[in-house]
């Protein structure tokens, strides 16, 4: 690339100090470029750094060893053609390596375990319990009824949660990807049924819940994930059940999430600009761990693949967020006791999965 701009300059240049200059530019370049990269597959952590450098240095020597035993025995073209394949060969073999590292380090659930690896407690600890208790109300009042038998939590995390569910001890069952979070969570509720497994490809063979919920959760999903997780559902559910997949960010509104929209007090334009812009290289940079920003026709599309309907709410305390919540297609009728699926359409409109871009109210 260096030498390709330097022979632009050159031919469309003045000097060769344009050539010069071209060449130096084009090398800064590609050196922040490939520092980036570095620090991407590296976690962004300086042990990862030094890993690297000593890989570079296996890789290094060799190239340079083969350099001077081919100029020793020959000379010319024949030499630069094989000083030409051995660096080939040697960068060949660093993209493959490293390109099945990056591919594992950058994988949904590795990202995501290695975020919550630290914490000692859920983000939003720290808010008063009163709007926390807000928060899970607005998934609890999605509940088909006000006493389901049987209730599987996605993303459980240490229990926070459970004491404002208001549901029986032995309805309820709880999985979280983190062992950390578990061993929390049975420490605070001795009694619980609580599995350390990875959501998305949970599926409890046999059993069949009324409510499936995750609050918060799903956007930690990819898409693959996601489609996994509600062909798992799927298995668990019967015709009264419903998938509820909460608290969800809204694609729609990221910019504006982004810029600080949403803050309680809006920012002078010229912050906002600069959270954007922040916020803009985190996500270049894969440091945004605040997951996929799904849109509705996005999860209509993706509920009806798995023969889902899909009903949207707005959340009212978080208007950026959104939750869904699915219903089995095949189910034609609901139970007495169960709310009709229109009645969670209320406050955002319902998209039909079978015509994802209509809204009804």
């Amino acid at each position: 690339m260096s030498l390709a701009t330097m022979a632009l300059a050159l031919h469309f240049g003045r000097s060769a100090l344009d050539g010069v200059a071209a060449f130096t530019l084009s090398e800064v370049v590609a050196s922040i470029i490939w520092v980036v990269c570095a620090y991407s597959i590296a976690g962004f952590r300086l042990r990862g750094l030094a890993l690297l450098g000593k890989d570079f240095a296996l890789a290094a020597l060799p190239i340079a060893g083969a350099g001077f035993g081919i100029h020793h025995f020959f000379s010319g073209w024949f030499a630069c053609g094989l000083m030409a394949a051995v660096t080939a060969a040697a960068v060949g073999i660093l993209w493959k390596t490293y390109g099945r590292k990056a591919s594992s380090s950058a994988s949904t659930i590795n990202k995501f375990r290695r975020y919550w690896a630290d914490k000692d407690g859920l983000l939003h600890r720290s808010e008063p319990q009163e709007l926390y208790r807000a928060y899970v109300g607005e998934i609890r009042g999605l509940f088909p009824t006000d006493s389901p038998q049987r209730i599987l939590e996605v993303g459980c995390g240490d229990g926070s949660d459970f004491s404002f569910l208001n549901v029986s001890p032995t309805a309820y069952r709880g999985v979280d990807f983190s062992p950390h979070f578990v061993d929390r969570f049975r420490s605070r509720y001795p009694d619980i049924d609580v599995q350390c497994a990875e959501g998305s490809s949970f599926v409890d063979s046999g059993a069949q819940y009324d409510v499936i919920f995750s609050n918060d959760v799903v956007q930690q999903f990819d898409p693959e994930m996601l489609d996994r997780h509600l062909q798992n559902a799927r298995r668990m559910m019967h015709s009264g059940s419903v998938l509820i997949l909460g608290s969800m960010p809204d694609g729609a509104h990221r910019r504006k999430f982004n810029a600080g929209w949403y803050s309680p007090t809006l920012d002078p334009r010229h912050v906002r600009c600069i959270r954007l812009l922040k916020a803009t290289c985190r996500r270049v940079l894969g440091i945004d761990f605040s997951g996929y920003w799904y849109t509705t026709p996005e999860i209509a599309a993706i509920a009806k693949r798995r023969s889902f309907r899909a009903c949207f709410v707005r959340s009212r305390l978080q208007p950026y967020r959104f939750h869904a919540v699915l219903f089995l297609d095949s189910a034609c009728s609901q139970s007495p006791a169960a709310k009709p699926a229109s009645s969670y359409a209320r406050p955002m409109g319902a998209v039909d999965v079978h015509s994802p871009n209509r809204q009804s109210t």
